[in-house]
């Protein structure tokens, strides 16, 4: 009748484990901390199992447990090293456009590149979760490489919300308007 239960604590405690793993590399947080803390409480009220194998089971849960816990505790630096990656593919992304090379003709969907590229860093701006001084270096890459794109070919961007001078002049108007 002892080993009978054994074994069934054993299965439980197993399928246990199992939930367990499948949670550890989940990034829904707050979720899954609450999942496996009602699966810590679920262990505990399973009796006990065989002696030879309460041992590996344990460490099994534990690791399971632990592992998504270490993450958790490190989420942020997790977080802020994805919009840091983020932004810098962005940057690359313009750094190549205006790595082209020199006399080439601008790409045909330049100025709607430049749009989405800048809409998606105004994403990531917003979304904030980066050091103010690694900010500050990736805006200023950023505005260096798009500017040199605008600056190398003017004549797709004049006209647009994108050409210096067309906003130089509505900054004025502006100006004058307020003065």
């Amino acid at each position: 009748e002892r080993k009978t239960t054994w074994n069934e604590n054993l299965a439980r405690k197993e399928a246990l484990c199992e939930k367990a793993e499948a949670l550890a590399d989940s990034s829904d947080w707050d979720k899954t901390a609450g999942e496996i803390r009602q699966l810590q409480a679920e262990w505990k009220a399973i009796g006990p199992v065989k002696k030879s194998r309460s041992e590996a089971i344990w460490q099994r849960f534990r690791a399971a447990c632990d592992k998504f816990f270490t993450r958790y505790a490190q989420r942020h630096d997790t977080a802020r090293a994805e919009r840091v990656a983020a932004r810098e593919a962005l940057c690359a992304e313009v750094e190549a456009l205006g790595a082209l090379p020199e006399g080439s003709e601008a790409p045909a969907d330049l100025l709607a590149t430049a749009r989405a590229i800048r809409s998606r860093w105004q994403q990531e701006i917003a979304s904030r979760g980066v050091d103010p001084d690694r900010a500050r270096a990736l805006d200023q890459r950023f505005a260096s490489a798009f500017g040199h794109v605008i600056t190398r070919w003017p004549a797709v961007f004049g006209g647009s919300d994108m050409d210096p001078e067309s906003n130089r002049k509505r900054m004025e108007a502006l100006v004058v308007k307020v003065e």
